[in-house]
């Protein structure tokens, strides 16, 4: 809707003066509707006997203008007329104008590519025309296009030129709409204060001038920049007050004018003020009577649409469908008829929202599907062309600049050297050597100026990047532990459950090295913090050849461990440390060996004084291969950040080169020294000591019941009948925490927000006992949602326990989220029982009360917890196919609760959906195009998750990769996409066995 309502409109400049400018300008100030069709025969009473070619082309250049909101078909046909005429007048000028049409209408139909290169046609000619009026349209309309496409810096180079140019032609018509799309510009970029300012001074250039149609336009902008709520966290309703305001008057306006159109798209937008105020019933009027008014005026245009579409989208809204798919199915025909590609997008979105809130998830995929490639091909091929093309005149202008920057630089070098040398002759030698101290010093501090700013500039960065890492990172381990904990959970086979248990074991322990890592400064500065508990020697080393031997045998490598009997059974130190050495150790071991064989030994010696009583033993480590070794000369840089030994190691091995660094900062920060003996061609030792303090096996079972104690301690009964709003935007971690909560707690009810904003509606609407919050989400993060929940909710609701979900544990970012107000935090990827202990912490039980569930089968988030329901899992057995099965349903299974209904369905859209996508990934193959390629396999990446098709996802998971690569090896991918489709077909045959 805002997009529409900015777009400049073509008829909004003064023409050039022809015999007709007085007729045109009636027409479309707008006088009457009969007036105005009186107006329009005489243009076409005066083009039957009009002589020249210059004059037809005005006049139908007139019409053309004069129908462009309401009739583009007309208008369009019109244009081509004008064009032709002066064509066979040679007139270069008013040729260009039919450019300048045409890249308008290119620009909203998405067709960015186009537009800009009708756009660049109308500079050139105007350019060599001299036409000021033209350059300003040109230059207003090139801004508005780079706009659309989000290049928000040159579409402010293209309006600052605008208004330079109106500016230097004293034309206040042209610098008032010239500030209008700089107001514009600042509204889509968020800008409130530079947006209002330019708006303030556009309107007042209208009134000066007395044009009634841009103040129209402009008191509809200065509204949209207060309507923009996110502006203005903290004053939503004064705002949206004021937002109204400046829409009725422009709306007076243009009843005034008489000009339907405009006043049906500002309707449009005071229905929308009304909608964010939650006055459904004043919207819904003024959505209807923006309909209505498009109807009545016979227009057909892409406004049209635009007005049909958010009728529609609010009938979605309060779940009236059938009357929002007859609107957005009016709107979507409009746009296809016009081929207006980027409104198109939003009807297929909304399409495909309706479709899955009433239950037809299929038709959902399809308008899925259309919008999706409809939007690759808006903003990735178009864009990649016009970028390509900016950056080369980009690229030339600033050159341009150089060269005669370099040449001002030479002229004032030259005057400052013959300044110098009078100066030198005038003064004495003392002087001199003043100036040139004085020089100095000032050179000097200025150099100290610069390193303070980048120095702090480089800190921000830094933090910065701890927060965003930790985040990154954490997250996707959230899943991995989760997912890993749910599965365990399940009936296994012993061989599987020893397997998991070491993911799960190796998980905690990467945690634990992702949470220190991700704090350089604690390496940096020694800080480095150590846990001391007891733990079995012998169980750590254990668990690191388990971890290793798939490594080992996957290269025919031989693995020893050999641990002395003088090594003590239990000491008291940092477990995670220990291991996240030898596993360090151990995998660069075996990384860099070919054959032969990988040994772990272990010996102590006592320092205590007393051997057989409590005492402290040096522990002394050592990881021996048969690999490559390290020559003489690169053996003392070894242990360096990001130094290896050759310089071919990281492209043979990979690696960045850090690991060895920081094993020798944990070795050394415990007390103990790290070495290296190695000779090249002859395998190498990496050994290391660590001071243990040694412990008796009573201490360890001590440690761990208080452990179990703790962990008994929290009844998952207490938090039966508990009311949970979870806010999470990644659909991983809502399975994983709603089946967690699922397994652990016998009844409850659970509803799910995928951002902030529906977050607040929800609290408002109904009561939660606790609100789990996601900090970073799209549209609206967990902080700002908090804040508007304390601050206002009624009282009865803001004061709802809210508990961080955070992925990252920079200290700062925890203290943002207890400054927003929220009561607690669990770090992700969680653990069980510290998330069960929060919501032990803030669940206070009430007596059984009735809880308003919204209605309707679309909110299919809302789940009620309470065991399986008595449903029976029909599909668990299987056709047997031939070798082992290519699909594994246990994920599907899982998410549906066992509903053979629902698992049917998605099996379904397996076999409907994936088909196309290979047919459509063969055919770029064929024609070399590696980025559909990779588009096609990343869209179809979940749906072979989601069936369990472990090997398929692998391949097209480096499938993926490689097309990302500069130059793809077509023999590769063809290769890994064969792998791909064989699974695929024998998936098809055991899905439809199932079906």
């Amino acid at each position: 809707m805002r997009k529409q309502t900015l777009r400049s409109g073509f008829g909004h400049y003064t023409l050039n003066p022809i015999p007709y400018t007085l007729i045109l300008l009636l027409c479309l100030t707008g006088t009457g509707r009969a007036q105005e069709q009186k107006l329009f025969d005489s243009l076409h009473a005066r083009l039957s006997y009009a002589h020249s070619d210059t004059e037809k082309s005005d006049i139908l250049r007139a019409l053309s203008v004069a129908l462009e909101e309401t009739d583009t078909s007309a208008a369009s046909n019109y244009a081509a007329q004008s064009f032709e005429y002066a064509r066979a007048a040679r007139d270069e000028g008013r040729m260009a104008y039919f450019d300048l049409f045409m890249g308008k209408r290119f620009s909203q139909a998405g067709r960015y590519d186009s537009a800009r290169v009708r756009l660049m046609a109308v500079l050139k000619r105007a350019e060599t025309a001299q036409d000021t009026d033209l350059l300003v349209r040109a230059y207003s309309q090139l801004g508005w296009n780079d706009m659309e496409i989000g290049e928000y810096r040159e579409a402010l180079d293209y309006h600052l030129r605008a208004q330079d140019l109106a500016v230097r032609s004293h034309d206040s018509v042209a610098l008032g709409l010239a500030y209008n799309s700089l107001g514009c510009l600042f509204i889509d970029q968020k800008d409130r204060a530079n947006a209002l300012m330019y708006l303030s001074k556009s309107l007042f250039c209208a009134k000066r001038t007395g044009d009634l149609r841009t103040q129209a336009a402009v008191l509809n902008n200065i509204g949209l920049n207060y309507a923009d709520t996110n502006a203005s966290p903290n004053g939503i309703h004064s705002s949206l007050d004021t937002a109204l305001s400046n829409f009725r008057r422009s709306a007076d306006l243009y009843e005034t004018l008489d000009d339907r159109v405009q006043r049906a798209r500002v309707l449009g937008n005071i229905g929308a003020v009304f909608e964010r105020e939650g006055t459904l019933d004043s919207a819904l009027y003024y959505y209807r009577q923006s309909v209505v008014l498009h109807d009545n005026s016979d227009a057909s245009s892409t406004y049209t649409a635009g007005a049909y579409a958010s009728l529609g989208n609010f009938f979605l809204s309060v779940r009236r469908n059938d009357s929002a798919f007859y609107y957005l199915n009016r709107a979507k025909d409009i746009d296809e008829r016009a081929g207006a590609r980027r409104g198109l997008y939003d009807r297929y979105m909304s399409l495909a929202k309706a479709y899955a809130q009433t239950g037809d998830f299929k038709q959902a995929y399809e308008y899925l599907d259309k919008g999706t490639a409809l939007h690759d091909s808006l903003f990735n091929g178009d864009k990649s062309r016009i970028l390509a093309d900016m950056e080369g005149k980009y690229q030339s202008s600033k050159k341009e600049a150089e060269i005669a920057t370099q040449g001002e630089e030479l002229s004032r070098q030259r005057l400052i050297t013959y300044a110098i040398i009078l100066v030198a002759i005038a003064l004495s030698i003392i002087s001199v050597l003043i100036y040139r101290s004085d020089r100095h010093k000032q050179r000097a501090n200025e150099e100290l100026a610069r390193a303070k700013d980048r120095a702090e500039a480089s800190e921000r960065l830094e933090k910065q990047f701890l927060a965003n890492m930790s985040h990154e990172i954490r997250t996707p381990m959230n899943a991995v532990l989760g997912m890993t904990r749910l599965l365990l959970e399940t009936e296994l086979v012993q061989k599987q459950r020893d397997y998991l248990e070491a993911i799960a074991a190796s998980a905690d322990n990467l945690l634990v090295i992702i949470n220190d890592i991700l704090d350089l400064s604690k390496l940096q500065a020694g800080k480095m913090e150590f846990e001391r508990a007891p733990f079995r020697l012998r169980e750590v080393t254990n668990h690191v050849m388990e971890i290793m031997r798939f490594k080992a045998e996957a290269k025919g490598l031989k693995l020893i461990i050999d641990i002395d009997e003088s090594a003590p059974d239990v000491v008291i130190g940092d477990s995670t440390r220990l291991n996240q050495i030898l596993v360090n150790l151990m995998g660069n071991a075996i990384k860099f060996t070919e054959q032969g064989s990988v040994t772990l030994a272990a010996s102590a010696t006592a320092m205590g004084p007393v051997v057989g009583q409590d005492h402290t033993m040096v522990v002394r480590f050592a990881v021996r291969d048969t690999g490559i070794g390290i020559s003489k000369e690169k053996i003392h840089t070894i242990f360096e950040s990001f130094s290896q030994a050759e310089t071919e190691t990281t492209r043979k091995y990979g690696g960045t080169g850090l690991g060895l660094t920081i094993s020798r900062t944990l070795v050394e920060l415990q007390g103990g020294a790290i070495s290296v003996q190695s000779e090249f061609g002859h395998g190498s030792e990496f050994s290391f000591t660590t001071p243990y303090e040694v412990a008796s096996e009573e201490a360890l079972v001590h440690g761990e019941a208080t452990a179990q104690r703790v962990s008994d301690a929290i009844d998952p009964a207490s938090l039966s009948g508990i009311n949970i709003l979870l806010v999470e935007d990644n659909e991983y971690n809502q399975i994983v925490l709603a089946d967690t909560l699922r397994n652990v707690i016998g009844e409850m009810s659970l509803e799910i927000a995928n951002n902030g904003r529906e977050a607040i509606t929800l609290v408002e609407r109904f009561g939660f006992d606790l609100v789990l919050m996601d900090v970073q989400m799209p549209e609206m993060d967990g902080i700002e949602a908090t804040k508007h929940i304390r601050t206002h909710l009624p009282r009865s609701k803001r004061d709802v326990p809210i508990i961080a979900l955070t992925a990252s544990v920079i200290k700062s970012e925890i203290d943002r989220c207890f400054a927003a107000g929220m009561n607690d935090y669990v770090p992700k990827p969680f653990r069980r029982d510290e998330l069960l202990s929060v919501l032990v912490k803030y669940y206070k039980k009430k007596a059984p009360a009735h809880v308003e569930v919204p209605k309707g089968p679309e909110k299919a988030t809302r789940l009620t917890q309470g065991g399986n329901n008595g449903k029976v899992n029909a599909m668990n057995e299987t056709t047997p196919v031939a070798g082992p099965p290519t699909t594994d349903l246990a994920t599907l299974r899982e998410i549906t609760g066992g509903d053979d209904a629902q698992l049917k369905k998605y099996i379904r859209m397996f076999l409907d959906g994936v088909p196309p996508q290979l047919e459509t990934i063969r055919i770029a193959i064929d024609a070399s195009d590696f980025a559909a390629v990779k588009r096609q396999i990343h869209a179809m990446k979940p749906h072979l998750k989601f069936m369990g098709m472990k090997h398929a996802a692998g391949f097209a998971e480096s499938l993926e990769q490689h097309c990302a690569e500069g130059a793809p090896d077509a023999e590769r991918v063809k290769r890994e996409f064969a792998a791909v489709n064989t699974d695929c077909l024998r998936a098809f045959e055991e899905l439809r066995a199932k079906l």
